[in-house]
């Protein structure tokens, strides 16, 4: 009875302690099933702040599955036209400085950062001298810039092309990173045009200005406009009194110049009263040397004034702050609404007004002191004369142990500005009048109202104030920089023509200057006399840099902002802007990308990486493009409507066809047979080429108990966007391995999702590495990945003859506490067995 009763006790903790060791070892199992069910997801999130765009589009917001051994997706900042990638940023920040970014696998939220850039590719706001093609670099410093790095003057490699075809040149483009979704818009022929139009609109008020521009097509020609600026002006009405002023010291008997001078001072009254003028237009003459005389008062009668200019003569010293100020005096009482002073010298002033207390205006001049230019009006004694009528200066005292001197131009600077604080614009010809005395006279002057001459040149100078004291435009001129796309082609550079002024073209900057402009000369009909106009003229093409333009509504602007600048009526300079043209050109981009085995874009500009694309049509185009990785071409020598075949035929030294995998993209389909018609939309042509990476799985077997001769099966499944590229099975032993590829014509691509599971390791435990660097290794029987670059999984089996102190559980952690447990409560058994066996025997 009592064998019994120790037997069933035996078994009863017997029992209980298999179960304790199966409840401990299940525990440890739950107990990693919730810490992996509590792990979630990972989402990443990539947004574009203002002035740029990301691509692509579908890895905005990348959710990652536990266990998902796939790699995050690289995303790219692509800055708009006039911007600048900065840096990317996650909650404010900055995590990177590269426009593609891949980040860590961890739940974040990434923003891209863009900056406004000059329209010359500086930094709007002032950051050094960062660009705006978000590439890093995008400035008008840009090597390229100005060239074009592969013009083509006929087809590279061409054949039966008709005999009466001829093919412009097709512009080369360089290795930047346009937005290739501007190539969508729908084409449209002609111009846009804005602003006034020719022929049509003229300026209507006195003073008015008008400016026009156009871009018309060349007929017969694609991609080629004829751009006309035409400037229009009305003359204005307003009335004008005019002050001449004429120095008729004894050095104007020199060289004819006083004998020019009456000529000129004619010529101007009869440019200024004729045509009716004179009902808007008085005059007055003003004499001086060692005084100064009113010859006219303001009159309109042409006779009257001429009697006055006529009867100059030269003598005497040279007092110009008198004649500044007899023309005040004149103006004083004047209501016109233009009033002016021309001021004719020879030389430095010897007379000036005396000063009150000339000591407080003083400034120090070497070793003495002169009056200055700040004497106030106030302090002038207009009823004395100081100076000796031979030099600029003339000692009237000492000063702190030093000579104090009038000083006769500074007096006369000074009057001239209280005539400009009067209402009146203040004109002067020198007329060779020395370096002295020629600066103080562009002092006396109003801004940009100076004249140097000879006494030859004294009648143009004088006509050209006449023309710009009543014409609307005055002392023009044009900058005109051209779009980004356009520039003027090479052979038409000396056909650009203006109506008067001078034109050039920079062909580095892509810019044209209209200089010397002046005053409009030309009226635009026999019916409009006071309406004058000039014209510009010169043409345009699309060039490389098309691409990174941004059209508005699928219009590119053929120009940048070409302004005028001018005086006009009131003496005030103006800066007009010119209408902007908008034109849509054909566009046809031949573009090349190269994909390395981790599916990485890649450019290069290394001549010897050149790929060979052949485009040929029906009728007869052959044209053979050379492109490296990343290079764009457009394709503006197309000309037929017609269906053109692309294929690529040459590679770099040492590849061949079999390397990569060949797209042709057309409109968003994969082709390499696409038609044109006129009216069709723009697209590129994109030959892309991707490296083939290599799979192999890998065998290895360890451990003292392992069976090395034993086939281990594998089961590999290559997916891609949810078709399946590959299903096989491999049997591989100890140091055997294996290559993985279709044997239907597909081949393996970067990003490819693979799957290899072990289906035979019963009794083994597993672990397996992935070599390509973006995969994580692991322990288990199934490694799950994207493929990226050549790519080695070695799976190693092992069976060991384990001490218990190394135990490992199923499940990664080590069971020695709970085989030491287990021990403790057999040794106790043990001992509780053998005192009841002790008892039993006593009869206990």
């Amino acid at each position: 009875m009592m064998r019994k009763r120790f037997a069933k006790v035996w078994i009863t903790l017997t029992a209980i302690v298999l179960v304790a060791c199966f409840a401990m070892a299940r525990g440890a199992t739950v107990r990693t099933y919730a810490e992996d069910a509590t792990s979630g997801t990972v989402t990443i999130t990539f947004t574009a702040g203002e002035g740029g765009t990301l691509d692509p589009q579908d890895a905005l917001t990348q959710t990652f599955a536990v266990g998902d051994a796939s790699d995050v997706a690289a995303v790219t900042a692509r800055p708009s036209d006039g911007y600048a990638f900065v840096d990317w940023t996650c909650d404010g920040k900055e995590v990177s400085t590269d426009a593609t970014f891949t980040p860590p696998k961890k739940t974040a939220a990434y923003v891209a950062n863009f900056k406004a850039v000059a329209a010359d590719g500086t930094n709007a706001d002032a950051k050094g001298t960062d660009t705006a093609d978000g590439r890093g670099t995008v400035d008008d410093s840009d090597p390229t810039k100005g060239e074009n790095l592969d013009h083509l003057t006929g087809p590279e490699s061409s054949t039966g092309l008709p005999d009466n075809y001829s093919a412009p040149t097709a512009p080369g483009f360089g290795t930047g990173n346009g937005l290739r979704n501007r190539l969508n818009a729908q084409l449209m022929r002609g111009n846009s045009p804005t602003g006034p139009t020719i022929g049509t609109d003229h300026p209507q008020s006195p003073g008015e200005v008008m400016l026009f521009k156009t871009a018309t097509p060349v007929p017969g020609m694609v991609n080629t406009w004829d751009v006309t600026l035409r400037v229009e002006g009305k003359d204005s009405r307003k009335t004008s009194d005019i002050v001449l002023v004429i120095d008729t010291s004894g050095s104007m008997r020199d060289n004819y110049r006083i004998e020019e001078a009456r000529e000129a001072a004619n010529s101007f009254v009869d440019t200024l009263l004729s045509n009716g003028g004179g009902s808007n237009t008085h005059i007055a003459v003003v004499s001086y040397d060692s005084v100064v005389k009113t010859n006219q008062e303001l009159t309109n009668d042409a006779a009257a004034l001429k009697r006055a200019i006529n009867g100059l003569r030269a003598n005497g010293g040279t007092f110009t702050q008198a004649g500044i100020y007899r023309a005040r005096q004149l103006l004083a009482s004047s209501t016109a609404d233009i009033k002016n002073i021309v001021l004719l010298s020879d030389g430095e002033p010897t007379y000036s007004y005396g000063i009150l207390s000339p000591n407080d205006y003083l400034t120090a001049v070497g070793g003495h002191y002169e009056t200055s230019t700040a004497v106030p009006e106030g302090q002038f004694d207009h009823t004395s004369r100081v100076g000796n009528g031979g030099t600029l200066t003339q000692q009237y005292g000492w000063y702190r142990g030093r000579e104090a001197r009038y000083n006769n131009g500074n007096s006369a600077i000074a009057e001239s500005g209280f005539a400009k604080d009067d209402g009146s614009t203040m004109w002067t010809i020198a007329l060779e009048a020395g370096p002295r005395g020629t600066g103080i006279l562009q002092d006396i002057a109003t801004p940009n109202h100076s004249y140097t001459a000879s006494p030859s040149d004294l009648s143009q100078i004088y006509q050209d104030i006449a023309g710009r004291i009543n014409d609307a435009v005055q002392d023009a001129s044009v900058t005109d920089p051209l779009g980004t796309g356009f520039s003027v082609p090479g052979g038409s550079i000396a056909d650009i023509t203006a109506t008067q002024g001078t034109a050039s073209y920079d062909a580095n900057e892509k810019r044209l200057h209209w200089d010397d402009l002046g005053t409009l000369t030309t009226p635009i009909d026999a019916s409009h006399p006071d309406v004058k106009y000039a014209e510009l003229h010169y043409r345009v093409e699309v060039d490389d840099s098309i691409l990174d333009a941004s059209p508005t509504d699928g219009m590119y602007a053929t120009n940048g902002d070409a302004r005028l600048s001018y005086i006009d009526t009131t003496g005030h300079r103006q800066d007009s802007p010119f209408p902007i043209p908008q034109v849509n050109p054909t566009l046809l981009v031949v573009e090349k990308r190269l994909y390395d085995k981790q599916g990485n874009e890649v450019t290069s500009d290394d001549p010897s990486q050149t790929y060979a694309i052949h485009v040929t049509s029906s009728n007869g185009y052959d044209q053979t493009y050379d492109l490296r990785p990343g290079e764009r071409k457009v394709m503006t020598n197309l000309r037929l409507e017609d269906t053109y075949t692309v294929a690529e035929t040459g590679y770099p030294s040492g590849t061949s066809a079999g390397d990569y995998s060949t797209t042709v993209t057309v409109y968003g389909q994969d082709t390499n047979t696409f038609a044109i018609r006129h009216d069709d939309p723009d697209t590129p042509v994109i030959v892309s080429n991707r490296e083939i990476p290599s799979l192999t799985v890998k065998k290895g077997v360890t451990g003292d108990l392992s069976d090395r001769t034993k086939k281990f099966d594998f089961d590999v499944t290559v997916t891609r966007g949810g078709e399946t590229i590959l299903e096989r099975t491999a049997s591989l032993a100890d140091g055997e391995q294996e290559g993985i590829a279709p044997d239907d014509g597909k081949v393996l691509l970067p990003g490819d999702h693979v799957t290899i599971k072990e289906t035979n390791a019963d009794g083994y435990s597993a672990s397996y590495t992935v070599d390509n660097g973006t995969a994580t290794d692991g322990t288990g029987v199934e490694s799950s990945f994207s493929l990226a670059g050549d790519t080695t999984v070695s799976f190693t089996n092992s069976k060991q003859d384990v001490p218990i102190t190394g135990l490992v559980g199923s499940v990664g952690g080590s069971h020695a506490p709970l085989l030491i447990g287990v021990g403790a409560i057999l040794a106790a058994l043990s001992v509780a067995g053998t005192r009841f066996r002790f008892k039993f025997r006593r009869g206990e």
